[in-house]
């Protein structure tokens, strides 16, 4: 079965989110072909900065988009607890791979979430974990756009967890991500993203939401000491 996967806000690795246009382009392509859209947004809820994007389903007049969620994000990441949307007969199907892979997920964990809706306790949670990566998310690129901006590009994302990030200057990707951890800072290799992790790379992607603001601050010195260290070889 051919299908388009997308994850269209603050995408994983890159940051970036999906245009209004460009997804009304990839749905009459889906529609064009024949083909299911699978429209994952495990970050939608993380907005901290711009207007919201309409979901391809929004949209969706002719039952081809599947589209999911998750709350391990907006609750816990061990709370590995998600949700579609999708017409019924590829809910059956998708019921029994899932029944062949794990049986079904944890019930603590499902009637933990469900007592978060019924109580109406999600909406406060996410305003509250909103302004909270929106300190870290801006921390991260102001320290990167006072330190790193001699050895990298990225793109600021309006949300999700991630910075993805471009060494300049013919810095080596990978001997950068190894010097790094060597000075105590860990950030993730971008060829990890890649169907062919031998293929070249110069990107890495940085993590904001789980480290304290000091540990931001303190990453983004190291790594811009890593990269003067390299430049000076």
């Amino acid at each position: 079965m051919r299908f388009i996967y997308t994850i269209p806000n603050f995408q994983n690795p890159g940051g970036i989110t999906t245009s209004l246009e460009k997804r009304h382009q990839i749905y009459d392509l889906a529609k064009k072909y024949g083909v299911i859209i699978l429209e994952d947004n495990p970050y939608g809820d993380l907005r901290v900065s711009g207007e919201n994007v309409p979901a391809i389903k929004s949209f969706d007049t002719d039952g081809i988009v599947v589209y999911s969620g998750s709350f391990s994000k907006i609750i816990s990441p061990g709370m590995r607890v998600g949700f579609t949307v999708a017409p019924k007969e590829i809910i059956s199907k998708m019921t029994v791979a899932k029944q062949t892979q794990d049986v079904h997920t944890t019930m603590l964990t499902q009637l933990i979430v469900y007592n978060w809706l019924k109580d109406g306790k999600i909406d406060g949670h996410v305003e509250k974990i909103r302004a909270i990566y929106r300190r870290k998310l801006n921390l991260m690129c102001d320290m990167m756009d006072e330190y790193l901006l001699p050895y990298l590009d990225y793109h600021r994302p309006e949300g999700g967890l991630f910075v993805w990030a471009k060494l300049k200057d013919g810095i080596n990707m990978l001997e950068f991500v190894k010097k790094a951890s060597a000075n105590g800072v860990s950030v993730v290799p971008g060829n990890a993203f890649l169907v062919d992790m031998s293929a070249p790379c110069d990107y890495i992607r940085l993590n904001f939401s789980t480290p304290s603001d000091e540990g931001i601050v303190e990453g983004i010195k190291l790594l811009a000491k890593t990269a003067e260290e390299m430049k000076g070889q």
